[in-house]
């Protein structure tokens, strides 16, 4: 984006981001719609907004150098009236959570990605034995937590006790790489 001011001429860079909304349009409660959550971020100045299913996956444009999720988190608390926590990565880290896959032979359907906005503290991973509930596994990557859930979430044993995602927001691999996509193009 280039702003220009009589003679002075202003580049702002920009960066493709992926917001992941967490807990909404779950169980009845927090119901945003698609079409006003991309009203709402297009009004606020973000460009190339684009959603992704009901379950709060949004692609846009922004300028560097903010604070995205805090900032997204109150466009949500004004325009919906509810607090909404949002989790982000960049088009670029993203592709490195497909490419660092440490599951590559998981079905897709098996397979899971839980974001948080920091890492996880190392003892309380270190502390999960997690050899307990094969076949069921886990894997940390920075902020990044893989899930392999061989009998899909609903019926996971180990996912209530990883108390260090009790922030994060969970994803279908599918849904990951059909976000990865749509930041690409």
């Amino acid at each position: 984006m280039c702003v220009r001011s009589n003679t002075v001429r202003i580049n702002l860079v920009t960066t493709t981001s992926i917001v992941l909304l967490r807990g909404v349009n779950v169980g009845g409660r927090r119901k945003i719609s698609m079409s006003d959550l991309k009203s709402w971020l297009d009004a606020s100045g973000f460009r190339n907004v684009r959603t992704y299913i009901q379950s709060g996956n949004v692609v846009l444009e922004h300028v560097d150098g903010q604070n995205l999720a805090a900032r997204i988190e109150d466009v949500l608390r004004a325009s919906s009236g509810f607090d909404v926590p949002a989790v982000t990565r960049t088009a670029a880290e993203l592709t490195r959570v497909v490419t660092r896959n440490p599951f590559p032979r998981t079905p897709p359907t098996q397979l899971h990605v839980a974001f948080l906005a920091d890492p996880p503290v190392s003892a309380e991973v270190g502390a999960v034995k997690a050899d307990a509930w094969a076949p069921e596994a886990f894997a940390v990557r920075g902020r990044d937590v893989y899930l392999h859930l061989p009998n899909g979430m609903g019926k996971a044993k180990m996912l209530p006790r990883l108390r260090f995602l009790s922030t994060a927001t969970i994803r279908n691999w599918n849904t990951v790489v059909a976000l990865t996509e749509i930041a690409r193009s």
